[in-house]
C-alpha cells in the first residue's frame, strides 16, 4: 500500500520507513457564471479566508502538526461559458476552472495540487444549494459562496479518498447499497458527524495517511505470528487511547487502534479495525468497522467503511458501541460474505474498562468455531424451520422461562420470514421479544451479551397492545421517569431512580430530552457523576420551548422506590435554580416509539407514554444545590391505552444470505414453563448465487458449480472456467495456484483475467510463439500458420488473434462472460510446449497468465504454467 504513495505530497522522514501525507495546496478559485453582474455578485475575500484558515487548523490539529494544509485565493473571474441557468456536470466546470486558473500563469504540480472553484448559487441545476462537492481521490472541489469551514473539511476529505461512510443497518446489508442513502456511520466528518466540532477522519485514515504511526497500532490475526504478519497476535488485552484528542498526540507505548486484516480482492483490501473516538459522543464505547482500501489514484487509495451497530435493532446509531462489561462478536457482513476467509476471521472483543474521553480497555481475540466456549445462556430449543417459494403457516410453542432459536435456512437472496406473537394474558407480566440476525447470535448465546449484539431488528408484544378498550392492565414497575418545569428553563445534574435494593437503575436506562439548551450533551441526567458547573455537563432544555421536559427510559420495568434529583450548581450564580421552583414528577409504566428520537437524544415532543402510575411536584429554591430525594408509591394498574385491540403482533424480515436465526430471549416476569405462540412463514423468491430452485426450495449447485444469481435449474449449474475453483459455497470462481501437467496438446492456449490485466478490462499482445525446447531455441518453434488461432473477444475489425502472427499486428483482446481474456491455436496435431514467446504493448498488458493445454480425454484445460511480474515488450515464459 506504501508504495503507491508517491509524488511530492508525501514524504519519506528520517527513521520512517513509511511515506506521510504532510502537505497539499488548493487554489481557491472565485467566480462569477458569465451571465451574472460582477459588482452585485461580489465575493468578500475576508469570508473565504477566514473559513479556510478554519479548515487549515482543523486538518493540522488533527495530523498532530504532521499535515499542512494550505490555499491561496485568486482573485474572482468570470466563468465563460458557464452561465447561473442549470450549469450541470456536463457544463465541464472543472475543466473550465482549471483552464481559467492556467490562464492566469498557474502550472498544477507545481503552483498548486488542486483546485476549488467557489461559485455563488446558481438558478437551478445541482449548484443551485448551498454545499459542495468534491470528487473521491481527487484534485477538485466545488463550493458555493458564503463558505462554512465544516463543508470545506467535509469536501477536503473526499478529495482526500472518503466515501460517504454507513452504519451496518438492516437496510444497508447489501453491498449494492453501500454508497447510497441510509444510515450514516454518524461520528466522523464523512460519515454524518460533520456537525460535532470535532469528528476527525478515522483511525484508520490516519494510519495510512502515517498521522499514526504503524507502533501505534497492533496487528491480530486468528493464527498469530507468521512469515506473512510476523507482529500479529492472536489474543491480548490492549488499552485503547483515544485517536481524536489533539491535545494527545500518539506517543512510544501507546496503542489506538487495533487493524486485523481480512483478505486482498484485486485492487481491495479488506480489513477490521477497533478504536475509541473520544471527542463526541461515540465516547460511550469501542467503535467496531470493516474498512476497505480500494488502491490507486491521486492519495494512493480511497476508502470506505461500515460500522457495526452493535444494538442493531434500533433506528438510532448512538447505541452503536461495544459497552463496557460486555462482549460482541464480529461477524462476516454482506459485503464478505462470499469470501470464505471471512468466515475464518471472527474477532471477539470486550470491553473490560472505559476511562471516558481518554480511552478503553479491551480484551481481544477469535471465535473458533470447532471449539466454542461454553455457553452463557442456555439454550432451551432450536427450532429447525425450512423456507419454501409457496410457505405453509408453522405454530411454534416458545417456553418464555428459558431462550429459545428458531433457523430458517433456504432463503436465498431475498427471502422473507413473517412472525407473529400471539397476544399474552391481559393479568400477565408477560413479554414476548424476538431479535433477528443473519448469522447465529454467538454475543448472546456464548458471552451473555445483550440480545440486540449483532441484530437487525427486533419485535416485542406485551398485554398492553392486546388489552380491550376499557379494560385495565396489571402494573409491573414503572419504565420512564418524566420532569417538566413549568418555568422558562430546565437545567438538572443529575436524577437517580432507586429501586427496593437501593439500586440506581438509571444507569441501566437512556435519557432523552424534549429539546436542546446551550451546552446540552445526552446521556447526560444519568451519568453518575454529580458536581458543581462546570466540571460537570448539565441538562439543559431550550427555553425557546413552549414545553420544557427530560425523562429517562429504563431497561425494564422497575419497583420504583424513590427518586433523587440533584439540580443545577452553580459556583456563581443561582438563576438556574430560579427555573426548576416548579418540577413536575411522572412515572409511568410504558414508553413507545423510540424511533422519534433523533441521533442527538431528542425528542421532539413526538414519544407516546402509558400508564400513569405516580405523579407529584417538587421544587428548588435559589439557594438550595443539594439533592432531594423522595418516595414513590406505584399504583398497581392502569387503563389500557389503545382504542381498537389485536389479537396477535407482527414483523416482516427480509433475508439476505439463505439464513436468518431468531432468538426469543427468558422473559425474566414470567413463571416456569410459561410458553407463548409464534406464528411464522419464510417465503423463498430468489436463490442466492450457485443455487438453483428446485419444488419450492433452493439447493446447492453440485460438485462446486456456479450459477448466477435467480437460477431455477439444476442445468444452470456449471463448472468454473479451468484455473479457477469455488472456495465458498456463495462466492465466485477464484484463481488457483495448482497445476495439472500433461505431456501433449492439440490446443494451447494463453489467458489472464481481466482484473490482472494493467487496464483491467482489455490486453494487447503484438507476437505470440510457442517453442517445443524450454530456452525457447530457435530450431524449436513451432509452426502455427496451419492452426486455427481463437480467442475470448477482441476489439474487432484489424485486431482479431491472427494479428499476434503479423509482423506488425496487435491482437487486443476482451473478456468473455467469465472475465476472462485468452488467445489460443489449435495446432490440429499433438504439440509439446515448453517454451513461449509473448511480446505486450506497454501499459496495455497482463502482469500475470497461465498456459494450458486441452485435454482432450477429460475435456477441460489444465493449467501447465503460471507466469507472474510480465513486462511491455518480450517476455520468454
Amino acid at each position: 500500500m506504501d508504495s503507491l504513495k508517491t509524488g511530492p505530497i508525501y514524504e519519506t522522514r528520517s527513521g520512517d520507513e513509511r511515506p506521510t501525507l504532510t502537505n497539499f495546496k488548493y487554489f481557491v478559485q472565485p467566480v462569477w457564471w458569465s451571465d451574472q453582474d460582477p459588482n452585485a455578485s461580489y465575493m468578500n475575500p475576508d469570508q473565504i479566508q477566514m473559513e479556510w484558515d478554519l479548515a487549515s487548523q482543523f486538518y493540522n490539529e488533527m495530523s498532530w502538526g504532521a499535515f499542512t494544509l494550505d490555499y491561496e485565493i485568486l482573485p474572482q473571474q468570470v466563468l465563460r461559458n458557464a452561465s447561473s441557468v442549470n450549469p450541470g456536470w456536463e457544463t465541464e466546470t472543472d475543466r473550465l476552472a482549471l483552464e481559467l486558473v492556467n490562464g492566469q500563469g498557474y502550472l498544477k504540480g507545481k503552483d498548486f495540487n488542486a483546485v476549488c472553484l467557489l461559485y455563488n448559487l446558481a438558478r437551478d441545476g445541482p449548484f443551485s444549494g448551498s454545499g459542495g462537492y468534491g470528487n473521491v481521490n481527487g484534485d477538485f472541489l466545488w463550493m458555493s459562496y458564503p463558505l462554512s469551514y465544516s463543508v470545506i473539511r467535509h469536501e477536503i476529505g473526499h478529495n482526500f479518498g472518503h466515501f460517504h461512510h454507513h452504519s451496518n443497518k438492516y437496510y444497508l446489508r447489501d453491498p449494492e447499497g453501500i454508497g447510497g442513502g441510509g444510515w450514516h456511520d454518524g461520528f466522523d466528518m464523512m460519515s454524518g458527524g460533520n456537525g460535532f466540532p470535532i469528528s476527525h477522519l478515522s483511525v484508520a485514515s490516519k494510519w495510512f495517511f502515517n498521522w499514526v504511526p504503524s507502533w501505534a497500532i497492533v496487528l491480530m490475526a486468528p493464527e498469530g505470528s507468521t512469515n506473512a504478519c510476523p507482529k500479529c497476535q492472536a489474543s491480548g488485552t490492549f488499552i485503547i487511547k483515544a485517536f481524536d484528542d489533539v491535545n494527545q498526540p500518539p506517543t512510544p507505548g501507546d496503542v489506538m487502534g487495533i487493524h486485523i486484516p481480512i483478505l486482498a480482492e484485486d485492487s481491495t483490501v479488506y480489513s477490521y479495525w477497533l478504536s475509541y473516538r473520544a471527542k463526541n459522543d461515540a465516547l460511550i464505547g469501542l467503535s467496531v468497522h470493516l474498512t476497505w482500501f480500494v488502491l490507486g489514484d491521486t492519495f494512493g487509495s480511497s476508502v470506505d467503511s461500515l460500522n457495526y451497530d452493535a444494538f442493531g435493532n434500533t433506528d438510532t446509531v448512538f447505541d452503536s458501541f461495544v459497552r463496557p462489561g460486555t462482549c460482541y462478536v464480529v461477524t462476516p457482513s454482506l459485503k464478505l460474505m462470499e469470501f470464505k476467509v471471512s468466515n475464518d476471521i471472527q474477532p471477539v472483543i470486550c470491553v473490560d474498562s472505559i476511562k471516558e474521553g481518554e480511552n478503553i480497555t479491551v480484551s481481544v481475540s477469535f471465535f473458533e468455531p470447532e471449539t466454542p466456549p461454553t455457553h452463557q445462556v442456555k439454550i432451551g430449543e432450536q427450532v429447525e424451520l425450512e423456507c419454501f417459494e409457496s410457505p405453509v403457516p408453522v405454530i411454534t410453542p416458545v417456553d418464555l422461562s428459558t431462550y429459545s432459536i428458531l433457523h430458517f435456512s433456504g432463503t436465498g437472496s431475498n427471502g422473507v420470514v413473517t412472525l407473529s406473537f400471539r397476544c399474552p394474558d391481559i393479568f400477565s407480566n408477560e413479554t414476548s421479544t424476538a431479535f433477528f440476525y443473519d448469522t447465529y447470535p454467538f454475543s448472546t448465546v456464548f458471552y451473555g451479551s445483550p440480545s440486540a449484539y449483532g441484530s437487525y431488528q427486533s419485535i416485542s408484544v406485551t398485554a398492553e397492545e392486546c388489552c380491550s378498550p376499557g379494560s385495565t392492565i396489571k402494573a409491573v414497575g414503572g419504565k420512564v421517569v418524566k420532569v417538566t418545569s413549568s418555568s422558562d428553563f430546565l437545567h438538572l445534574n443529575e436524577m437517580q431512580i432507586h429501586d427496593a435494593l437501593g439500586n440506581n437503575v438509571a444507569l441501566d436506562g437512556r435519557c432523552f430530552s424534549r429539546s436542546s439548551g446551550w451546552d446540552y450533551r445526552r446521556d447526560c441526567l444519568n451519568d453518575n457523576i454529580t458536581a458543581q458547573y462546570m466540571d460537570t455537563c448539565n441538562y439543559h432544555v431550550s427555553w425557546r420551548d413552549p414545553e420544557r421536559y427530560e425523562f429517562c427510559v429504563l431497561d425494564i420495568a422497575v419497583d420504583i422506590v424513590s427518586i433523587t434529583i440533584y439540580p443545577w450548581h452553580s459556583p456563581v450564580g443561582t438563576r438556574e435554580n430560579d427555573s426548576i421552583s416548579n418540577l413536575q414528577i411522572e412515572i409511568f409504566a410504558s414508553f413507545r416509539d423510540s424511533s422519534t428520537i433523533d441521533n442527538q437524544g431528542l425528542e421532539n415532543g413526538q414519544s407516546i407514554m402509558h400508564g400513569l402510575l405516580e405523579t407529584f411536584s417538587i421544587g428548588f429554591s435559589s439557594d438550595e444545590t443539594t439533592p432531594k430525594t423522595f418516595s414513590v408509591d406505584l399504583a398497581t394498574e392502569y387503563d389500557c391505552p389503545i382504542s381498537e385491540s389485536s389479537m396477535r403482533k407482527s414483523i416482516q424480515y427480509q433475508s439476505v444470505h439463505d439464513n436468518t436465526w431468531v432468538l426469543i430471549p427468558r422473559d425474566p416476569g414470567v413463571e416456569f414453563g410459561k410458553v407463548a405462540f409464534v406464528e411464522s412463514t419464510c417465503k423463498v423468491t430468489e436463490c442466492l448465487k450457485n443455487q438453483f430452485k428446485e419444488e419450492g426450495k433452493c439447493e446447492q449447485c453440485p460438485d462446486g458449480k456456479y450459477a448466477p444469481v435467480g437460477s431455477t435449474s439444476k442445468l444452470d449449474c456449471i463448472s468454473c472456467p479451468s484455473g479457477t475453483r469455488l472456495f465458498n459455497p456463495f462466492g465466485s470462481c477464484s484463481l488457483t495456484q495448482e497445476l495439472e501437467l500433461i505431456a501433449e496438446s492439440k490446443r494451447w492456449r494463453i489467458w489472464t483475467p481481466s482484473f490482472l490485466t494493467e487496464k483491467g478490462w482489455v490486453w494487447d499482445v503484438t507476437k505470440l510463439e510457442f517453442y517445443s525446447n524450454v530456452n525457447c531455441d530457435k530450431g524449436s518453434k513451432i509452426k502455427v500458420s496451419k492452426g486455427k488461432l481463437s480467442d475470448s473477444a477482441n476489439f474487432g475489425s484489424g485486431w482479431g488473434p491472427e494479428n499476434a502472427l503479423k509482423k506488425n499486428g496487435t491482437w487486443r483482446g476482451l473478456q468473455d462472460s467469465d472475465g476472462i481474456i485468452w488467445i489460443g491455436v489449435d495446432f490440429k496435431r499433438n504439440e509439446e510446449v515448453r517454451c513461449i514467446k509473448l511480446t505486450q504493448t506497454d501499459h496495455v498488458i497482463a502482469n500475470e497468465i497461465r498456459v494450458q493445454g486441452y485435454d482432450e480425454k477429460e475435456e477441460r484445460w489444465m493449467t501447465q504454467h503460471i507466469a507472474k511480474n510480465l513486462q511491455g515488450g518480450e517476455n520468454k515464459i
